[in-house]
């Protein structure tokens, strides 16, 4: 899956599901392999809500991380 650069999803039962747009199902099919659409996605724009501001990132990272004595920028 990596070499094909493929978004994988995680499967509970062990099975390799990808989200793909249309051009890349038709390119895996191309290419020989088995394709089983299970669902559509409908593709729209990412909540504004759900994207953290650089100081969120900021404060996650840090919480995170162990002191190194040197200062973030």
């Amino acid at each position: 899956m990596a070499d094909l650069d493929l978004d994988r999803v995680p499967d509970a039962t062990g099975q390799v599901r990808v989200l793909l747009s249309l051009d890349e199902v038709q390119a895996l099919l191309d290419q020989g392999f088995e394709v089983r659409l299970q669902r559509l996605v409908p593709v729209r724009p990412l909540d504004p809500s759900l994207i953290p501001s650089d100081e969120q990132v900021r404060a996650w990272f840090e919480e995170r991380v162990r002191p190194t004595g040197r200062e973030v920028p």
